[in-house]
Formats: C-alpha cells, sequence, structure tokens
C-alpha cells in the first residue's frame, strides 16, 4: 500500500501517539481548525475520518455554511451524493444568496446523474459570476453529459477564454469542436493544451493523432516522438512510431520502433504477472521476476518503483533506498522515487538527508517541518526543535502527538512549568472511534477504573493498561467486555498486536455484536498477513450490517487470498452500498481487468484517477489512456 507522507506515521516515535482508526479531534475547535484538519485528511486520501470530524465540526457549529459545504461536497465525492445533497439543501435554505453552497449542490445533482438539474444551479451562480471560468466550464461539462453537446460549446469556450492556461478546459472545448465536426480549429486547442501541459504525453499522442488525421505525417511524426520521449516505457507510443515510420517509408526506424514496442510489451506482461505474485504474497518472487527486468530497462521506472517497494516489504531496506536515488538521479522530478526516499532515510534517522531528497514536494509543508524538528532534537537543539514543533502543531492543532513533543522539548530546556501548562492540553483529547462505557460497580473498584479511564483518556496507554489489568484483579480476575477492548486498545496502541489479539477475542466472547471492535480484530490479523482469519471476522458482521469500508476490507483480504471473484464482488458491493472512494474504484477496476473485463474496467480507473489517486494515474500512464 502506498506510504504518504504526512505528520502522520512520519516516523515509528509518533506511531505511539497516533490512533489505530480515526482521527482525533479536541472537544471545542474553531471552524477554521475544523477545516484545516479535514482538509489535510483529505490530502492524505483518509476520507472517511475527515467526514467523520466534519460531523463532529458541524454538530459543534451547525449553522456554519462553509463546513456544510465541505462536508457535503466530500459525501458527494465519495459516493453519498444524496446524503451530501440533504446537506447541502438544508445549508442552503438557511443561505440561500450563499453561492458557494448552489455550486456544491451542482456537483451533487451531477454525482447523482441528473446534469438537467446540475444546469439549472450553475446557470444561477452564473447569473451573479459571470466571469467565474470553472462555473462556465463546469456548466459545458453538464451539458455535455446531459448529452446537449452543441449547448455546451459557448460555455467551454467562454471558460476557456477566460482561463487561457488551463490546459484541461482547452482540451475538453476541443472535444466538443471535434463533435461538431470543427476539426481545425480543435486540434489548434488541442495544440495548445499541449503547450501550456508539455509534459503531458497522453496530449502530445493525441495531437500526433490529429495531424495525422489531416494529413499531416511530419507534424504527427514530431508530437509522436515527443509522447514517446515523455514516456519512454509505453508500448504503445512505440507502435505507433513504427506504423507512422512505416508510411513514410523509414523501414529501419520502423523496425526499431516495432521491436521496442514488442520489448515493453513483454515486459509489461511480466510486470503483470509480478504483480499478481506480490498480490499472492509472494513478494519474492516477483522481486525475482522484476530484477532482470529492471537491470536491462532502466528506463522501466514503473517497475524499479514495483521492485523498490518489494525490497522494502522483504525488509531489504537498502537495496529500495538505493534503487529510489537510483531513479532520482535519472528522473528528478519524479514525486513518488523521491516521497519513498525521503520515507526511509527519515526511518533511519538520517533527517537531514531526507530534507535534502524531499526537496519541494507539493503539499508536504507538515512533514517538512517535522523532519526539521526530529532533526534540530537529534542534534540537541531544542529551541530549534520546539520552534519547528510549534509551527507544525499550528498547521495540526488536532494533533496531541504534537503537543506530547512540544512538552518534552520544554522539559529539556528546564521549562517544566510551561511543559506542564502544554500537558494539560493532551489531556483534553479524547480517542477518535472507542465507545467507553461506564460499569456500575463497588466504589473502590470504581475509583481505579476512573483513574485507568483518565489515562486512557490522555493516551497513557502503558499506564492505562495497568490500571485496568489492576480494576480486573480487584474484580476477582473477571474482565468485562468493555475492559477486555480497553485493554486490547491499549496492547494495540504499544505495537502490543500479539496481546491486543488475546483481549479482543475474549471480549467478543462476551460482546459478539461490538462490530468496532471486530473490525480492530480484523485489521490486526490483516496486519499480521492472516487474511483468512481477517475475511473470517469480518464476515461475521451480518451483510445487512456491513459498512461500504467492511465490504472494501474483505476485497482487499479475498484478492491476497487469489480469490479474484469474491474480491470483485465485494468490492461491487461496497460500491453499492454508496462508497465511492478512489481506491475502491481502482481495486474494482483492476479486479476486472484480471477478468478481462477492459471497458468497464478502464471506466472505474480513469474515476479513481480524476480524483486523483495515485496508483490510478499511474496504471492510465503505463496504459497510454492518461491525459
Amino acid at each position: 500500500m502506498k506510504r504518504f507522507l504526512t505528520f502522520m506515521g512520519i516516523v515509528p516515535l509518533l506511531s505511539a501517539f497516533l490512533l489505530f482508526f480515526g482521527s482525533d479531534v479536541a472537544l471545542s475547535q474553531t471552524v477554521k481548525e475544523f477545516h484545516d484538519q479535514a482538509k489535510e485528511l483529505v490530502q492524505s486520501y483518509r476520507f472517511l475520518e475527515a467526514i467523520e470530524l466534519l460531523q463532529i465540526g458541524m454538530q459543534q457549529h451547525p449553522e456554519n455554511p462553509d463546513l456544510a459545504r465541505q462536508l457535503g461536497t466530500l459525501l458527494v465525492q465519495t459516493g453519498n451524493a444524496s446524503q451530501g445533497e440533504r446537506l447541502l439543501r438544508a445549508a442552503l435554505a438557511r443561505r440561500p444568496h450563499q453561492l458557494e453552497l448552489v455550486d456544491a449542490l451542482a456537483g451533487a445533482e451531477l454525482g447523482q446523474g441528473r446534469p438537467g438539474s446540475a444546469v439549472a444551479l450553475l446557470r444561477d451562480v452564473l447569473w451573479h459570476r459571470p466571469s467565474d471560468a470553472q462555473a462556465h466550464y463546469r456548466l459545458a461539462h453538464a451539458l455535455f453529459l446531459n448529452g446537449e453537446f452543441r449547448r455546451a460549446l459557448e460555455p467551454a469556450r467562454r471558460a476557456v477564454e477566460l482561463a487561457q492556461a488551463d490546459a484541461m478546459m482547452r482540451r475538453f472545448y476541443s472535444l466538443l469542436l471535434d463533435i461538431q465536426g470543427n476539426r481545425s480549429e480543435a486540434l489548434q486547442h488541442l495544440k495548445a493544451a499541449q503547450q501550456l501541459s508539455p509534459e503531458n504525453a497522453y496530449l502530445a499522442f493525441q495531437v500526433a493523432e490529429k495531424e495525422q488525421q489531416a494529413g499531416r505525417l511530419e507534424d504527427g511524426l514530431v508530437s509522436l516522438r515527443r509522447a514517446s520521449q515523455l514516456d519512454l516505457e509505453n508500448p504503445l507510443y512505440h507502435s505507433a512510431l513504427s506504423q507512422l515510420y512505416e508510411k513514410l517509408g523509414l523501414k529501419e526506424l520502423a523496425t526499431q520502433e516495432a521491436e521496442k514496442a514488442r520489448q515493453f510489451t513483454d515486459v509489461f506482461e511480466a510486470y503483470i504477472t509480478a504483480l499478481d505474485l506480490a498480490a499472492k504474497d509472494r513478494n519474492g518472487d516477483a522481486a525475482d521476476l522484476l530484477e532482470p527486468l529492471v537491470q536491462r530497462h532502466p528506463e522501466f521506472v514503473t517497475g524499479a518503483l514495483l521492485l523498490a517497494n518489494l525490497y522494502s516489504k522483504l525488509g531489504r531496506e537498502q537495496l529500495a533506498l538505493d534503487l529510489y536515488l537510483k531513479v532520482v538521479q535519472s528522473y528528478p522530478d519524479h514525486i513518488a522515487a523521491r516521497q519513498e526516499a525521503t520515507w526511509i532515510l527519515a526511518e533511519k534517522g538520517d533527517y537531514q538527508g531526507a530534507l535534502r531528497i524531499m526537496g519541494k514536494l507539493p503539499q508536504e509543508g507538515s512533514t517538512r517541518l517535522l523532519l526539521q524538528a526530529y532533526w534540530h532534537e537529534q542534534a540537541g537543539n531544542y529551541a530549534g526543535a520546539l520552534e519547528a514543533f510549534k509551527s507544525a502543531h499550528s498547521a495540526n492543532p488536532l494533533n496531541p502527538a504534537l503537543v506530547l513533543w512540544i512538552a518534552h522539548c520544554l522539559r529539556a530546556r528546564g521549562q517544566r512549568q510551561e511543559a506542564i501548562e502544554v500537558l494539560a492540553k493532551a489531556g483534553k483529547l479524547r480517542p477518535g472511534g472507542s465507545a467507553v462505557q461506564q460499569q456500575a460497580r463497588e466504589i473502590s473498584i470504581e475509583q481505579q477504573r476512573e483513574t485507568a479511564f483518565q489515562l486512557f483518556e490522555a493516551k497513557q496507554w502503558k499506564s492505562a493498561l495497568q490500571g485496568l489489568q489492576a480494576v480486573t484483579e480487584a474484580d476477582g480476575n473477571v474482565a468485562d467486555a468493555t475492559t477486555l477492548f480497553q485493554m486490547a486498545y491499549c496492547h494495540q496502541q504499544m505495537g502490543e498486536l500479539k496481546e491486543a489479539l488475546s483481549d479482543y477475542y475474549a471480549g467478543l466472547k462476551l460482546d459478539s455484536q461490538a462490530s468496532w471492535a471486530r473490525q480492530n480484530l480484523a485489521g490486526i490479523l490483516y496486519q499480521f498477513g492472516r487474511y483468512r482469519e481477517a475475511a473470517s471476522e469480518w464476515e461475521q458482521i451480518p451483510r445487512g450490517s456491513r459498512a461500504p469500508e467492511v465490504w472494501q476490507q474483505l476485497g482487499f483480504c479475498y484478492a491476497h487470498l487469489g480469490r479474484y471473484e469474491a474480491a470483485e464482488s465485494s468490492f461491487q458491493a461496497a460500491l453499492n452500498s454508496g462508497l465511492d472512494s478512489p481506491p475502491l474504484l481502482y481495486h474494482l477496476g483492476v479486479a476486472r481487468l484480471r477478468r478481462v473485463q477492459g471497458v468497464d474496467a478502464w471506466n472505474l480507473i480513469r474515476r479513481s484517477a480524476a480524483a486523483r489517486y495515485g496508483p490510478a494515474q499511474d496504471l492510465l500512464r503505463r496504459a497510454g489512456l492518461w491525459r
């Protein structure tokens, strides 16, 4: 699974303070804090946690239209369009002139397959904001989805006029012109889009196709060469070049490109086999298959990244790091390779090296601050570390681990009173998703339970566990389900997963309906690679009560077990239950590719890529389908 460099989990030192499920929410937060935290969760693809956070924010600020818009939009994007629509309509009833809400509601209508309704809403937005390029573009898109291609032309043209540097808008306008038969102007705008996005190989390929259709083979050759240079490992571009060289009578070049196309077709067939082996947890076999391919084809970056990932899973971190750095050396702008190299260096404690490799990656402000903080702390520069931790905390005010690090630095500088005041804030945070139930017990036991509970709330897992065990001993070594679940959760946060398993199993014998505990248990089993047992736990949740996320996790387990048909069925159930997340769409699409259901599979993967899901975008790029 792809690792994202966020302030959550950048180094093992933080993991003891972070929750296994859910996000940490302070008892009272401002609207801006909720907005910023949710935004960061979304950037890390933690959509369900962002929704949960915003729902809590709406409880505290029920009249705030910005939170309503953010939550409603996110619900639509994750497949809960009807729920998002209801929320947005309720907010709009209170703020009828809030154009942002009208715009978001249009998105909800599109999400439910009602482009006609979206058209009416977007026209209302444009009535008040006639110079809004995005609104013109969205109106054109809604009309297009409604089958009104001719009427979509004018708003698309206006969007291009207002945002002349937007390649996506120009490409869409080019498509509409082409549909209407205006191929000359369509090509003109497609070329403009390619010039605006010169690193987009697929745009160059599309320009090449249109040039050839217009009979300008030499111009098409220039664009096609550009596409191939941008994506050297794509057999589609080599094959197209071979055919074009053949038309131009350049037999030798045609033969060379045909051979490259054949080689990379074979390479990607082997790559798919390696993926299949990795899915079956045969990482060593997958690595053995990829190693000679990567050595023979240094431009095969896709294979190099998978091989490096396999090395990491096999515990060969240095080999993985060397391979990532080799990719970075050849392709300095390759974000994924730089991210993974940064991660490994940070795990090794080489924060200075991590900062150097990280460079200026987008949306990595919090990570950069933390790396700087750990670097200063490692060197004993607590003043520098404190400044960096405080800056990170201001951007992520709901994270208790940062509070504890700030207190650590204050104590190291001898500022004990300030450290106590900061630690008091940590005590106000509660673990998300834990449902702690108070039980009536003897007064002496109740006092011990209260103390243990306070430690649990403060995320002092070891002390909390000791207190809970003392409660159990005082109660005749008999623990109720709630206590067992709390003990299991403490073990889990300390990384004592075997002990956590034992307590979750014992607790579920007493309360088999505690689905959240069963899901935590299944999650640990999944971490251990015990996919059959994990699937069994998720299967015990009644089908009618399974959340979409449970169906999705079942799909992952079945895929690991090689039960691809069952995996596809579970992913489809998750989709039918309302989950429409980019990872789900991607894995369902890949599952269907296995069953040679190409058109539908690629459509799902395109939807995932359109939501900026990296693996989907990478797969489409490799297939030559990403624009």
